[in-house]
């Protein structure tokens, strides 16, 4: 598995360059991972080649989020389902608790 990593903004670019990261390095197995025990989850915003994007239903938003263990070699999917009238009007600021509530959230956790 190689690795390239991609800057989307200038601030970014800068921040990545100041922390000392070669953005021109490919990167390999061995660079991102230091352990035989590795847990992967990802989660993506639009539609990609490898995962779904994040859906926008009539009452909810829905995310399904792969997951694998290296130990014990399991692989899962992770369906988030989100009240839809609460998520969108969060307000972004910083303001307010993300987990205030949860009990309107519904996610499966599928093994």
């Amino acid at each position: 598995m190689l690795v390239q990593t991609i800057i989307q903004k200038n601030i970014e670019q800068r921040a990545t360059l100041a922390a000392g990261y070669d953005t021109n390095r490919l990167l390999i197995v061995d660079d991102l991972v230091a352990d035989e025990d590795v847990f992967l989850a990802a989660t993506s915003v639009t539609d990609g080649a490898l995962l779904r994007g994040v859906r926008f239903e009539p009452h909810r938003i829905a995310t399904h989020s792969p997951c694998m263990r290296s130990r014990p070699r399991t692989a899962g999917l992770i369906k988030g389902h989100y009240d839809r009238d609460w998520s969108l009007s969060f307000n972004f600021t910083g303001k307010g608790n993300l987990c205030g509530r949860s009990s309107n959230d519904r996610g499966d956790i599928t093994f």
